[in-house]
């Protein structure tokens, strides 16, 4: 039996104004893995999606079969693409996706759908007589809501496990641009075990990440001359990140936290920021060899009146999931 993880899914998806006629596909992102968490192989894969108005058993108000390519187990489809959706599906809530993939039985459980969808209802915006300020709200609402709705992705820096309240979808040491290049690389997380090809010609570099924490106050928790190792988790809540504090805010749980590092500032490459575990860093020496540098970030208050109590102070941060 195969298991769905559901990534996330956007939840909006059309051709035309809002003048036209209101959305009617879903645009449906997801992650199929085996009963041990493993991504399924990449292919080809027959599923077929159904939205029902129960969260079990019951009869599909609407089906729809796709063949679904993976890569990494990850797949997006257009959900309406076959099979058309309308408004009457959406007529009344909740509404809920089923997904079945091949002679597999239904993978449970299901996904509700949340506010979006419910936009094709929104049929005063059908005209430009009738789009006026309270349809232009209504659209920003649902498009608000979707964007704190279901699960979501983030990294955990300096840790290659999931913390607890979260999957872990892959895990690798974190790559950036050298220390000089210019302008800086975005920090990604390179799977050890199937890098690619052998290079033919010198392209674009990533360079392996390296601590330079000589002292800081961080030294202890996270050496210096460190490999930075990273995971990639899922969540299925809303996850956030917020700098200047170990603490979430009231109805947010911790994932984890950490310290705020990226490139020095006087340097033009590495990238950053990003927030590194520093209760559960996992040291693993690489050596100085200035690839991609990673720093400690501090505060700097420019006049004493500006922001008290901020100048030269490290940036605590904590990731956090919605409760």
């Amino acid at each position: 039996m195969k298991r769905l993880i559901l990534v996330f899914s956007i939840l909006v998806l059309a051709e035309g104004t809002l003048q036209a006629a209101a959305p009617t596909s879903i645009n449906f992102q997801g992650l199929l893995t085996d009963t041990a968490g493993t991504p399924l192989a990449d292919g080809n894969y027959n599923v077929q999606f159904l939205i029902y108005g129960v969260p079990a058993a019951g009869v599909a108000l609407w089906t729809e079969n796709q063949s679904v390519s993976l890569k990494d187990g990850l797949f997006t489809v257009n959900l309406g693409s076959i099979n058309s959706l309308n408004e009457t599906i959406f007529a009344s809530s909740p509404r809920y996706l089923a997904v079945q993939v091949g002679a597999n039985p239904e993978l449970s459980p299901r996904s509700l759908l949340v506010s979006v969808p419910w936009s094709m209802q929104s049929t005063r915006a059908e005209s430009a007589a009738s789009a006026d300020n309270a349809d232009f709200a209504d659209i920003a609402s649902y498009a608000l809501t979707s964007a704190t709705s279901g699960g979501s992705i983030f990294t955990r820096w300096g840790n290659n496990t999931a913390p607890a309240g979260s999957t872990l979808i892959y895990s690798g040491y974190v790559y950036g641009g050298h220390y000089t290049q210019s302008p800086p690389t975005d920090l990604v997380v390179v799977q050890a075990s199937d890098p690619g090809d052998t290079v033919i010609s010198i392209t674009g570099l990533l360079y392996p990440a390296e601590t330079e924490t000589s002292g800081s106050p961080l030294q202890a928790n996270i050496p210096q001359d460190s490999k930075v190792k990273a995971a990639v988790c899922f969540c299925d809540s809303p996850t956030l990140t917020i700098w200047g504090t170990h603490t979430p805010p009231t109805g947010w749980s911790v994932l984890y936290t950490g310290f705020t590092m990226g490139n020095h500032y006087t340097h033009s490459g590495s990238g950053g920021p990003i927030c590194v575990d520093h209760l559960n860093f996992q040291s693993e020496s690489l050596g100085s060899h200035n690839g991609a540098l990673l720093y400690p970030v501090s505060t700097v208050t420019l006049a004493p009146s500006m922001n008290p109590g901020l100048g030269q102070k490290l940036v605590k941060c904590v990731v956090c999931k919605k409760d």
